[in-house]
């Protein structure tokens, strides 16, 4: 009876020592999987990083070399056609026509230049095309009669290739007063949208105060103070004054407190 309770008794102790065996190895074999993991992760962003170099020293070492020629120039964006051809004949021009050795930074900043690009994105899809993303400035008014506004009221220096601005807004003021002048313009036309007229010019000088052109021709001066307050007064006596003086007018005259001052346009 002893003999078989002993035996019981060994082989339990064996099962439990198995137990406790595989229970301590199973959190090796994970640690070394994680590690595995690990390992090949930081290899591939090594390799890939390894080609990156490679590329701009290839560029460097071995110009005369094509192994990725470019084949294809996909120009995206809504652009004339004229303009997509200037961009893609800027990047044929290039002698360096493989791949591997077109730097797209380069690139990018020589479209960049261009006088009617606001944004540009140049990216490679390999093996053999280059993807250029480009957003061109889209007039809105003359600036200072030399430049240009967009719609998110910065100033460039150029249209598009054969575009021409039809728009006859003109917009002028100091330096770094251009957002400032496009919004008042849209602020101004809100307020005169009652007698479905709006402006052709809008100026601010250098004392802050504000001169217009509205596009039947009639210049006002509204000064430097409550702008929105003197448009509306003119919006409630202009139908009247145009009644009463019986011809064109040349100018109203805003900065008064108790009225407005008008001169006919024939009046010397």
């Amino acid at each position: 009876m002893n003999k078989l309770s002993h035996s019981v008794t060994k082989r339990k102790t064996k099962k439990q020592m198995a137990t406790v065996s595989t229970t301590s190895q199973a959190p090796d074999v994970a640690v070394g999987k994680w590690l595995k993991r690990l390992f090949f992760g930081v290899l591939l962003i090594g390799i890939l990083w390894s080609l990156t170099l490679l590329s701009d020293k290839y560029a460097e070492v071995s110009p005369m070399a094509h192994w990725f020629p470019l084949k294809q120039i996909i120009v995206r964006g809504e652009l004339r056609k004229a303009s997509k051809s200037h961009i893609k004949a800027l990047i044929t021009a290039d002698e360096q026509q493989d791949l591997l050795q077109i730097d797209i930074n380069v690139m990018q900043e020589d479209i960049e230049k261009l006088p009617w690009v606001r944004y540009v994105s140049v990216r490679k899809v390999w093996p053999d095309a280059l993807i250029i993303d480009v957003e061109p400035h889209r007039a809105v008014a003359r600036w200072n009669e030399q430049q240009w506004l967009n719609s998110h009221g910065e100033i460039f220096n150029g249209l598009e290739v054969n575009e021409s601005f039809n728009h006859a807004i003109v917009l002028s003021g100091p330096l770094g007063t251009n957002q400032e002048v496009l919004n008042t313009l849209h602020d101004i036309n809100a307020i005169l949208k009652p007698l479905d007229l709006s402006l052709s010019r809008l100026e601010l000088n250098e004392r802050g105060a504000w001169k217009m052109m509205l596009t039947n021709g009639l210049r006002v001066y509204a000064g430097e103070k409550n702008l929105p307050q003197r448009l509306r007064k003119l919006v409630v006596l202009y139908a009247q004054i145009v009644r009463d003086m019986k011809s064109p007018l040349d100018y109203m005259d805003l900065r008064y407190d108790t009225g407005i001052a008008v001169k006919p346009r024939y009046v010397k």
